[in-house]
């Protein structure tokens, strides 16, 4: 494990995108953090879509859902108003990352993580929105963990204006989260310490996925130091397969599993899921 310096606590009040400027955090916790919320109103049983984004510290890295070795997921601690609920944090495709002797799934850069907030049926007036945001940030020297208020203000009733520009940008960030696709079916046999992945294509217009990478969102089940790459298969363009080393915490039986399929040439990563007959 790696060792943790002090955690950094940034105070970060919002506003929210299209009517004012934004504040954001100051560079504490090796990130900068903003709260970006499509509308400073909201409509009673309706949900608002909001996106936490980060930008790291040149050399320095977060994690994924899955972190792999040693690093811990990004998470909020929200204190919302009473009926108010918020979705958890959806988490774009991550890359794996190896420093030292560790191996993680981690994001570099920018990050957008998007988030739905809902009002209650009889919600009304004026109300706040409090949270709490934890996350770590690595490099090869060692990890620093940091944490962000997160405050706004809504209204009830509907928008004065439109924020198209801003509006671009949550679009933009829910269009990187993964998604099922129906089209494809999965089958894992997991032998001689790897999982052998079948993966086949039950439509005839599909995207090929020769070359992409598999990420699991269960964790201590694969082993994150090797790429699980995904091969042509039967050369036929509808069956593919991939090998994966298995976790040396895997259980003794892997009964499903949950992972994403990420490369360039997908419109956006694949969601997948296997369980055992």
């Amino acid at each position: 494990m790696k060792s943790f310096t002090s955690s950094a606590l940034a105070g970060l009040a919002l506003l929210p995108l299209g009517y004012s400027q934004v504040a954001s955090s100051p560079h504490e916790g090796n990130a900068k953090v903003d709260l970006l919320i499509a509308d400073s109103h909201y409509q009673a049983g309706k949900p608002i879509r909001a996106v936490v984004r980060m930008i790291y510290d040149p050399g320095y890295h977060g994690y994924w859902i899955n972190p792999g070795e040693g690093g811990m997921k990004t998470e909020v601690k929200w204190n919302l108003p009473d009926g108010w609920s918020a979705s958890e944090l959806s988490f774009p495709a991550p890359q794996r990352e190896v420093t030292g002797n560790l191996a993680s799934y981690a994001y570099h850069g920018e990050v957008l993580l998007p988030f739905e907030l809902t009002a209650p049926a009889n919600a009304s007036g004026e109300v706040k929105i409090e949270g709490e945001l934890s996350w770590l940030a690595c490099n090869d020297k060692g990890c620093v963990p940091g944490d962000a208020f997160l405050r706004a203000t809504l209204h009830s009733g509907a928008s004065p204006s439109s924020a198209q520009q801003e509006q671009k940008l949550i679009d933009l960030a829910w269009s990187k989260i993964p998604e099922k696709d129906p089209r494809w079916e999965v089958n894992v046999d997991d032998r001689d310490g790897s999982l052998h992945f079948t993966i086949q294509a039950k439509a005839d217009e599909t995207t090929s996925l020769e070359g992409a990478e598999i990420f699991p969102i269960d964790e201590q089940i694969l082993d994150p130091a090797t790429a699980v790459l995904i091969g042509s298969g039967d050369g036929s363009g509808k069956n593919f397969t991939a090998l994966a080393k298995r976790s040396e915490y895997a259980p003794k039986e892997i009964a499903s599993l949950q992972f994403i399929v990420h490369s360039s040439n997908l419109k956006r990563p694949i969601l997948l899921e296997w369980k055992k007959k």
